[in-house]
């Protein structure tokens, strides 16, 4: 259903304004104002609203340069929680955040996706934790390595975890009794990057993720690409080898299968440079040596990398390419043949794309599955909003019994 245009400009003025005023705050009315390119009385309609909700709240005056001093405002972050986990075949991995985005905690337990029962298992880990922050939890962020369909209950389809078609959302939201939002966990961290990191300084921009596959998310306009049914950016299943290595997908040749770690390790032991059993580390550490097998390793997946990249930028134009994931500590080796094949396949128009590292921790997936909950309340929905609504109404629930508390004296 087509929502009103009046709605959606309400929605947009009072989710600009929360998110300057978390990113930012504390922070005038008439900054705001200018950062949001609306007019100071539509800021004044709104930042009324939101105080009267809860949402934010005054924190003193701005020295008068001349006039009568700004009230600053900003967020009321301690009013509610997020938690955000990223799930692997063997771990999930999470942070708990204020509403401000301050980690208040974190956890990291074990865990086995290829069970009979994963979601059992899932639920246990997460209900254990639903009370670890101030206030009421208002939802969970979820990043999965796989296909997801955010419009039919967050339905992910997950080789690596043998999961074909689990509605995770709508299944864990349930249990759980609070929202639940599921997404791909490179397009979470590109929603990280475009709320918090360099991706929050331009409009439009990739994210490339090197591991244990090799993934990519699309930010376009200021919104993440996640198309039609949720599958955009899968480039590690993009063909670039005829009669290539079988990937993980039953498909030959994919990228995944010639660039990720996983393949790396595969070529090196099959090119008897490494022992069976060996791992990506033991294929660095002999790159780093001089070992010459190993360093031919890295330089063809670098130059392969490169050009399938080069493709993405060719096709999408954006101003940005960040690299991150676990797989930035092989960057080193890759560099070098990454950057030459990138730079000799991208038309002249986009020979000034800035390419940058976004250095990476194993609780930056965490961090982007957070975002999913952060950009709900920062940012309209990008699809029918069921979901992002929930949190937005737990938000105002929670805001509204803290001003209770508070004029309690409790």
């Amino acid at each position: 259903m087509v929502r009103p245009a009046q709605d959606l400009a309400q929605e947009r003025s009072r989710a600009g304004v929360l998110r300057i005023v978390g990113l930012y705050g504390p922070i005038a009315r008439t900054t705001l104002a200018e950062r949001l390119g609306v007019s100071p009385a539509t800021i004044t309609v709104v930042t009324r609203e939101l105080l009267d909700l809860g949402l934010i709240q005054t924190v003193g005056k701005r020295p008068s340069q001349g006039g009568r001093p700004a009230e600053l405002l900003e967020l009321v972050s301690d009013s509610a929680f997020l938690m955000g986990a990223k799930v692997t075949a063997d771990r999930v991995i999470a942070i708990t955040t204020d509403l401000g985005g301050h980690v208040i905690g974190s956890f990291d337990e074990a865990f086995d996706g290829r069970s009979d029962q994963p979601l059992d298992q899932l639920e246990d880990i997460l209900r254990r934790h639903t009370a670890d922050g101030p206030g009421n939890l208002l939802g969970i962020g979820l990043g999965v390595p796989g296909m997801v369909d955010p419009f039919d209950g967050g339905r992910v389809f997950a080789p690596s975890l043998g999961w074909d078609g689990v509605r995770v959302g709508a299944e864990l939201g349930l249990r759980l009794g609070m929202p639940v939002i599921v997404e791909n966990d490179v397009h979470t961290l590109a929603v990280a990057e475009r709320l918090y990191g360099p991706g929050s300084k331009v409009e439009d921009f990739i994210t490339v993720t090197l591991g244990r596959g090799v993934g990519l998310g699309i930010v376009i306009g200021g919104e993440l690409h996640s198309g039609a049914r949720g599958g955009a950016g899968e480039i590690g299943h993009v063909p670039v080898m005829a009669d290539g290595p079988i990937c993980e997908c039953g498909r030959r040749g994919c990228l995944e299968a010639v660039a990720a770690e996983p393949a790396l390790v595969q070529q090196a032991v099959g090119d008897r440079l490494l022992d069976a059993g060996a791992t990506i580390e033991d294929l660095r550490a002999a790159a780093s040596a001089g070992d010459t097998g190993a360093v031919r390793v890295f330089s063809e997946a670098g130059a392969v990398l490169g050009r399938a990249v080069a493709g993405v930028v060719n096709l999408l134009a954006p101003q940005m390419v960040l690299i991150s994931g676990e797989g930035v500590a092989s960057w080193p080796h890759l560099e070098g043949s990454f950057t030459k094949a990138f730079r000799d396949a991208i038309l002249p128009i986009h020979h000034q794309i800035d390419v940058a590292i976004d250095h990476w921790d194993d609780l930056d997936w965490a961090r982007g599955a957070v975002s999913l909950l952060v950009r709900s309340i920062f940012a309209p929905a990008s699809n029918d909003g069921t979901v992002e609504k929930l949190v937005r109404s737990r938000l105002t629930e929670s805001a509204s019994a803290q001003k209770l508390r508070v004029a309690d004296g409790r």
